[in-house]
């Protein structure tokens, strides 16, 4: 599930660039993004950032020092626990080690899509980092998840990529300014 709503926003946004930005779409989503530092606690500690899902609040504080892709993942992550309903009151939810998990999960998928990755034939934790902008920690992540995906059942994975991005004709990395696009 996480997967393929992961893949989703690619088409529901019309994302042409692998360097999703998650800051825009919390905000296309209806959620506000507030830096610790333009609130004045940066000074605090505290974790990289946090969603607070109450109606009248429902936006996601973070910290804007922290290292870009190590942000990136986590403001995914929280978009993923959004997007998910982890904190719709009404659903029935999973424990919270699995919500953790899923949203880890929407987010390495929506910074650095396996079937991309596959498609373009990126093979190390280096390229993946260097064409999606993530982190070592994300790159590793992606990997080991497409590890479990036996080879028979990446054109499976591809096609169902293609399905829910229907824009989606072929994945290349543009070398000038090395950040991986597709064409629509």
């Amino acid at each position: 599930m996480a997967t393929g709503l992961a893949w989703s926003m690619y088409s529901r946004y019309e994302l042409t660039d692998a360097l999703v930005d998650p800051k825009r779409l919390l905000r296309l989503e209806g959620v506000d993004c507030v830096s610790y530092q333009t609130m004045g606690l940066d000074d605090l500690p505290r974790a990289d950032a946090y969603y607070d899902p109450r109606p009248d609040i429902n936006a996601v504080f973070y910290n804007e020092d922290a290292q870009f892709e190590r942000l990136r993942f986590t403001l995914a992550h929280e978009l993923g626990h959004k997007v998910l309903g982890h904190h719709d009151i009404y659903a029935v939810t999973l424990p919270r080690i699995e919500q953790e998990r899923e949203a880890n999960a929407f987010a390495a998928e929506l910074l650095a899509p396996s079937p991309l990755i596959h498609l373009i034939g990126i093979t190390s934790v280096d390229e993946i980092c260097a064409a999606f902008d993530v982190s070592q920690l994300c790159a590793e992540a992606v990997l080991k998840r497409m590890y479990f995906f036996s080879p028979e059942r990446w054109p499976h994975h591809v096609d169902m990529f293609r399905q829910l991005c229907p824009g989606f004709i072929e994945a290349r990395i543009n070398l000038h300014d090395k950040r991986l696009r597709y064409s629509i």
